[in-house]
C-alpha cells in the first residue's frame, strides 16, 4: 500500500511509515483471524486455528460456564493467592490478542492444577493437557510480542517518528 502510495503524483510527497497502529492492529488480525481469498474460500492457517481452537477456546468454555470458572478461581487463589482474569479477545479491540496469550501464559499453573480437578470438563481438561498446547502459547507469544509492543510505542501520546523503532 504504501509503495502505490509513493508512486501516485497526488500523494508521492507523502512520507509513509509502516508501523501505525491501525497498520498493526490488521496485522494481528489477518495473522489470527484471516478472513477469505478471492474464490471466497475461507483462509485456514496453522496459527489462526491454534489460535482458534487453543486460547480462544480455553477463556470462552471458563467464559461460559461459572461453575468451572469458580473452580478455576479456587484454585487460582489457593496457588496465587487471589483469582487472576483470562483475557477475551476480539478481531477490532487492540491488543488482546497479545493479552489474552498473557493472560492464560501467567495463569499456566493453576490452569495444569484445574485439569487434575475431579470435576473439570473433559474439553477444558483435554484442552489444557494437550501435548504442545502450553509450548505453543509460548512460540505464538513470543511471535506476537515484538508486534505488540510496536503498536503500544505507536499509539503512545509521547510517541514521534524516533520513538517507533522497527528491526
Amino acid at each position: 500500500m504504501w509503495a502505490l502510495l509513493q508512486q501516485s503524483p497526488e500523494t508521492a510527497h507523502i512520507h509513509y511509515i509502516p508501523c501505525d497502529s491501525h497498520g498493526l492492529h490488521l496485522t494481528f488480525k489477518d495473522l489470527l483471524f484471516p478472513s477469505k481469498d478471492y474464490n471466497r474460500r475461507q483462509i485456514n492457517t496453522k496459527m489462526s486455528h491454534f489460535f482458534a481452537e487453543g486460547p480462544n477456546k480455553l477463556v470462552n468454555c471458563f467464559r461460559k460456564s461459572d461453575k468451572q470458572l469458580a473452580y478455576l478461581h479456587n484454585i487460582m487463589t489457593i496457588v496465587y493467592g487471589k483469582p487472576r482474569a483470562l483475557i477475551a479477545t476480539v478481531p477490532t479491540r487492540w491488543g488482546t490478542q497479545y493479552r489474552q496469550l498473557e493472560s492464560i501464559a501467567k495463569s499456566e499453573e493453576a490452569l495444569k492444577a484445574y485439569a487434575l480437578h475431579p470435576n473439570a470438563t473433559p474439553k477444558l481438561k483435554g484442552l489444557i493437557l494437550q501435548e504442545g498446547f502450553w509450548s505453543s502459547i509460548t512460540t505464538l507469544q513470543a511471535f506476537l510480542r515484538p508486534l505488540h509492543e510496536y503498536q503500544k510505542m505507536s499509539e503512545s501520546n509521547a510517541s514521534t517518528l524516533n520513538k517507533v523503532y522497527l528491526q
